[in-house]
């Protein structure tokens, strides 16, 4: 019984080693593509968002509702 425990033990330390070996590579992929970006350019600057001009970002938008109260220009 102890045999077959080694055994099984040996196995599953095998398959743990496998997937983190494969793991470790699809990120190494993943890591090298996002920097070199799809034409093999390194990214200097990440795009960012849009931002809508005049508008503060924790103002409500006319008729939201923030936290179940309704909002209303003055």
């Amino acid at each position: 019984m102890k045999e077959a425990s080694n055994l099984i033990d040996c196995i599953a330390d095998s398959m743990w080693c496998s997937v983190c070996a494969c793991m470790q590579t699809q990120h190494k992929i993943q890591l090298e593509d996002r920097d070199l970006g799809s034409e093999g350019v390194p990214i200097t600057n990440a795009p960012t968002a849009p931002v809508m001009p005049g508008r503060y970002v924790n103002e409500p938008v006319h008729g939201a509702v923030v936290q179940g109260i309704p909002v209303s220009r003055v």
